[in-house]
């Protein structure tokens, strides 16, 4: 006889049923913190892809602006070379009459 059966205690024998519960319940906790974690992991990954889906998409807008500018530097760029190149061939048709009608 020991000291708990003397002092009228009874030691609690575990049963397997309580045990196969205990450790369907620590597996299903085990579970749902793995399903947690992937779920954070996911969370965090989409995160990473919008802000870098954001800072291309802001970029393209960048891009796209500079573009035009350039475009519109271009083009005034284009008309004022048109404009002198216009107003050389009128001197130069201009100076070629004035030389003909000297020569006549």
């Amino acid at each position: 006889m020991n000291v708990a059966e003397a002092s009228g205690y009874t030691v609690p024998i575990e049963r397997p049923k309580n045990r196969e519960t205990r450790y369907k319940l620590i597996e299903k906790k085990r579970e749902m913190f793995l399903v947690q974690q992937m779920l954070e992991t996911k969370r965090d990954e989409i995160n990473r892809l919008n802000m870098h889906a954001n800072l291309r998409e802001d970029g393209l807008i960048c891009s796209e602006n500079m573009l035009e500018s350039d475009t519109k530097s271009f083009l005034k760029f284009f008309n004022e070379i048109k404009e002198k190149t216009q107003k050389a061939s009128k001197t130069l048709d201009d100076t070629r009459r004035h030389k003909n009608d000297k020569t006549n």
